[in-house]
C-alpha cells in the first residue's frame, strides 16, 4: 500500500490494529487486536524531508553582476537523488516582475556528509532586485525546460526571512560621438551610449538639450527614440535645426523617463545623488562646441576701368561652401542692384577658409556701389530675375568688417560736336551734341547756355531741353538772335535739372558744366555771321561806271537767291 505523506511533516503511528479476529485464532489478538499502540515509552515517528534549511547569497552590489546562492538542505529516505535542481529569482518584484533561474545542480552529489548546493546567477543587469523564490526540482531525466512548470515541485524554506539582493547601476555614458551630413541651418547628432542596466529599447525615448556657449540657459532641445544597430543602442538626431554660425553647447542627454526594468533611476548613486533628470553621462562630450560655420570675413575688390574683380575671403566648415554657387549683390547710389558674375566655390575638406573670386563688370561712371550681401544658390544657371527673387535664407552671414564701396569715377561729359543751323542775318539755331559717359541724361534733361557777345559784359542765357536720337544726346537753341558781323563767345553749357543717382556732380563741377570756356581752353566754342565788303573797285567812264564788290560771308543763304544793289550819294546827297 502507498501512502502519500506531505514533506517536512513527522507523523506519529497512533496504533496498529487488526479489522477483525484471524479466522485461525480462538479469540481476538491481545483481547482487542491491537498489536501496537503508542506510549510515551513506546514512540514510532517517520516523515519525508526534502527542503531549504538555510540560504546564503554572495554578491557585491557594486563591482559584481553574479552571485552565488549557497543553500543548505534538509532530506532524508534518499528524496534527494535522481532529481535536478535550480533556484528561481524574481526580478524587480516590487516594480514590474520577471523571472530569472540560476544554472542546474544534479542531486547526484547530495548525501549526509554532504547538503549543501551553490548555484550561480552570472551576466546579470545592473541596477536591479533580485528576489528568492524558492528552489524547485524535476526528475534527473527531465529537460530544463520542465523547470517552468514545476510549481508543484518547489522545496520548502525552513526559513521566514526574505532573501535578496540588487546590483546598483551601472555608468550610463556616451561612448561615442559623431556629428554629419552638415546642412546650412541643421547637422545630425549621434550618440553610442553604453548602458550595463540593459534597461534600453527602441522605445525609449532620449531628450538632448543644448545652450549657447558659456551659457547655461537652455536655448534648445529635441527628442527621439533610441536606435538599435549591431547590438548597440544609439541616440541619433537628424536634421537637428542649429542656426548657422550659433555656437552651441551640449548641456545634457537624458531620458525622458525612468526606464520601467530597473530599481532606480540610471546613475543613481544614493538618495542625495538620485539623478532624477535620468541624466546619461556626457563627459566625454560635456561643452563641446556644435558649429556650422558659414560666414563672409572679408571683401575687397580692384576696380580697372568700369569693371571690378571681387576678392572674397569666406570661413567655414564641415564643408558647407562645396559645390554651392555665390553671387554678391551692390547697390548703387540710387540703390539700383548690380550682380556680380556667379561662381562655383570647392574647397578643400582640410581647410576652414576659402576665397572665391568674382566680377562685377560693366559698372556705370560716377557711382557709387556699396557691396550689400553675398548670397548663395544650389545653381549657377539663374536668371537676374530669379536672383531678385532670393531671400535672407540665401544670404551668407558677414563679419562686421566685411564691406566694401567701389567709386567709380565721373566720365568727362563734353561738347562733341557744335553747329549752327537755319542761319539767317539776324538768328539761327545753336546745335550741340553732347556725350553721356555717367549715363544719366535723358529727354526730360534741360540746359542752359550762357554766352556774350564782343563788346558786352552782360551774359546772355538760353535753355533747352537735350533729346535723345540715335544714341546720341543733342540739345538745340532755336532763334538765337545775333548781330552780323559780331563775335559771340560760349561761356558755359551746363544741365539745369537736378542730376541724382550720381557720386559727383557733372565732371565734379559744382554748377555741372559741361563746359565752361575758363576751364575747358583746349576747346574754345564760339559763333559768328559773317557778312561784309571786303573789297570795293569800279570802272568810270563818260557816262557809266562799274562797280565790282568782293563780299565775305560765313553763309551761302546770305547771298543765295538775293539780289544786290550799291548806293551812291552825290554832293547834295541825294540818291
Amino acid at each position: 500500500m502507498i501512502y502519500y505523506l506531505t514533506l517536512i511533516k513527522t507523523y506519529i503511528i497512533e496504533k496498529v490494529w487488526l479489522e477483525a479476529k484471524p479466522a485461525l485464532a480462538l479469540e481476538n489478538i491481545n483481547g482487542n487486536n491491537v498489536i501496537f499502540e503508542k506510549t510515551t515509552a513506546n514512540l514510532h515517528q517517520f516523515g519525508n524531508k526534502l527542503a531549504v534549511k538555510t540560504l546564503n547569497i554572495q554578491n557585491n552590489s557594486a563591482t559584481s553582476n553574479s552571485a552565488l546562492i549557497e543553500a543548505e538542505l534538509e532530506f532524508n529516505n534518499h528524496l534527494q537523488l535522481n532529481k535536478k535542481y535550480k533556484a528561481k529569482f524574481t526580478v524587480n518584484k516590487s516594480g514590474i516582475p520577471s523571472t530569472i533561474w540560476t544554472n542546474t545542480i544534479n542531486g547526484s552529489s547530495l548525501n549526509e556528509n554532504n547538503k549543501s548546493l551553490t548555484f550561480e546567477l552570472n551576466n546579470l543587469p545592473k541596477n536591479r532586485s533580485y528576489t528568492f523564490e524558492g528552489i524547485y526540482w524535476v526528475d534527473e531525466s527531465a529537460s530544463d525546460d520542465n523547470f517552468n512548470d514545476a510549481n508543484n515541485n518547489k522545496i520548502q524554506d525552513l526559513f521566514s526571512d526574505i532573501k535578496e539582493f540588487s546590483i546598483e547601476p551601472g555608468e550610463t555614458k556616451v561612448e561615442e560621438f559623431i556629428t554629419s551630413d552638415y546642412k546650412l541651418g541643421s547637422m545630425d547628432l549621434r550618440f553610442k551610449l553604453t548602458n550595463p542596466d540593459d534597461s534600453f529599447n527602441t522605445s525609449t525615448r532620449v531628450i538632448l538639450e543644448l545652450s549657447k556657449k558659456d551659457q547655461d540657459q537652455i536655448i534648445k532641445s529635441a527628442s527621439t527614440n533610441l536606435s538599435y544597430e549591431n547590438d548597440d543602442y544609439f541616440a541619433i538626431f537628424n536634421d537637428l535645426e542649429l542656426a548657422t554660425n550659433e555656437t552651441y553647447t551640449i548641456k545634457s542627454l537624458r531620458l525622458e523617463t525612468k526606464p520601467s526594468s530597473v530599481l532606480h533611476n540610471i546613475n543613481y548613486k544614493n538618495e542625495s545623488q538620485a539623478n532624477n533628470n535620468q541624466e546619461i553621462k556626457i563627459d566625454s562630450i560635456l561643452n563641446k562646441d556644435l558649429i556650422n560655420k558659414f560666414k563672409l570675413s572679408q571683401i575687397t575688390h580692384n576696380l580697372s576701368s568700369k569693371n571690378a574683380s571681387l576678392t572674397i575671403n569666406l570661413s567655414q566648415n564641415h564643408e558647407l561652401f562645396n559645390n554651392k554657387s555665390f553671387v554678391a549683390k551692390y547697390l548703387d547710389n540710387s540703390n539700383n542692384v548690380k550682380w556680380s558674375s556667379i561662381k562655383v566655390a570647392s574647397i578643400d575638406i582640410s581647410n576652414d577658409s576659402a576665397t572665391l573670386s568674382l566680377d562685377l563688370a560693366n559698372l556705370k561712371s560716377n557711382r557709387t556701389y556699396t557691396f550689400k550681401d553675398l548670397y548663395w544658390i544650389e545653381n549657377s544657371s539663374v536668371t537676374e530675375e530669379e536672383l531678385n527673387r532670393l531671400t535672407a535664407n540665401n544670404i551668407v552671414p558677414k563679419e562686421p568688417q566685411a564691406s566694401d564701396i567701389i567709386q567709380v569715377e565721373p566720365g568727362e561729359t563734353k561738347v562733341i560736336t557744335f553747329n549752327k543751323e537755319n542761319v539767317t542775318l539776324d538768328k539761327n539755331d545753336l546745335v550741340f551734341t553732347i556725350s553721356n559717359p555717367d549715363e544719366i541724361f535723358d529727354n526730360s534733361t534741360i540746359l542752359t547756355l550762357e554766352y556774350s557777345v564782343e563788346g558786352s559784359q552782360e551774359t546772355l542765357t538760353k535753355d533747352s531741353n537735350l533729346v535723345a536720337t540715335n544714341g546720341e544726346y543733342k540739345v538745340t537753341f532755336n532763334d538765337v538772335a545775333t548781330d552780323i558781323n559780331k563775335l559771340y563767345t560760349i561761356k558755359k553749357l551746363k544741365v539745369k535739372s537736378q542730376i541724382n543717382g550720381t557720386t559727383h556732380k557733372i565732371n565734379k563741377r559744382e554748377d555741372n558744366s559741361i563746359y565752361d570756356s575758363s576751364l575747358d581752353t583746349n576747346q574754345s566754342l564760339t559763333f559768328k555771321n559773317d557778312f561784309l565788303i571786303t573789297r570795293i573797285s569800279q570802272n568810270v567812264n563818260e557816262t557809266t561806271s562799274i562797280l565790282s564788290v568782293t563780299l565775305n560771308y560765313s553763309e551761302n543763304s546770305f547771298v543765295s537767291n538775293k539780289k544786290f544793289r550799291a548806293k551812291y550819294t552825290d554832293n547834295n546827297n541825294n540818291v
